[in-house]
């Protein structure tokens, strides 16, 4: 669990982590707690920041979703396209992430990242079964849990993130042929 501590250091969030509803979908929930100054709770509270709560736009290839901080993540794609390009920036906002499912079972053979993106959210492009390279964009941090399982088609990898920590299998069922990986942390099931 993570927290962050206000100025006083009464004032707490605790992540309670990922939370599945069953159908492969997560939310990000987390638990708002304050305490007097001898530890005791004075409140409580969950906050789930569900991007279904969020400000959407729109063009003609996706759905971006609208964060408080005025950056944008692909929340799904509109257009079934074979070759994508995910713009840096729309509207004047930064798009910085990808949400969970947003171009999972499309039949796409490419996908083009701009440097912008960070966040590559659970299940991204999961079951893209005709998806056949990916390069990951240089500033990514967080690569979440299964983004690129059953990309059965997958034969090229490049992952070239020196800032990326990444501690999940991501990479479930594909079958490169040619994987390259620069980042902090690898575990052993990350290319199950």
């Amino acid at each position: 669990n993570e927290y962050w501590l206000d100025d006083s250091g009464n004032k707490k969030i605790f992540s309670t982590g990922e939370i599945a509803d069953g159908y492969d979908n997560f939310a990000d929930t987390y638990e708002y707690v304050e305490q007097d100054e001898n530890g005791k709770i004075i409140k409580n509270n969950y906050i789930e920041r569900c991007s279904i709560y969020l400000e959407t736009i729109s063009d003609e290839n996706f759905t971006y979703v609208i964060y408080p901080d005025n950056t944008l993540y692909v929340l799904k794609a509109n257009s079934h396209l074979l070759n994508y390009e995910i713009p840096e920036e729309m509207n004047g906002m930064k798009v910085v992430g990808i949400k969970n499912n947003a171009f999972s079972y499309e039949k796409c053979y490419d996908v083009v990242f701009p440097e912008s993106i960070e966040y590559i959210e659970p299940f991204a492009f999961s079951h893209c079964s005709s998806l056949k390279s990916i390069i990951l964009p240089k500033g990514l941090k967080f690569l979440g849990s299964q983004s690129f399982s059953d990309c059965t088609s997958l034969k090229n990898i490049t992952v070239d993130c020196p800032d990326l920590i990444c501690e999940t299998p991501v990479f479930n069922d594909c079958k490169a042929e040619n994987v390259f990986l620069n980042f902090k942390s690898i575990t052993s099931y990350m290319l199950s």
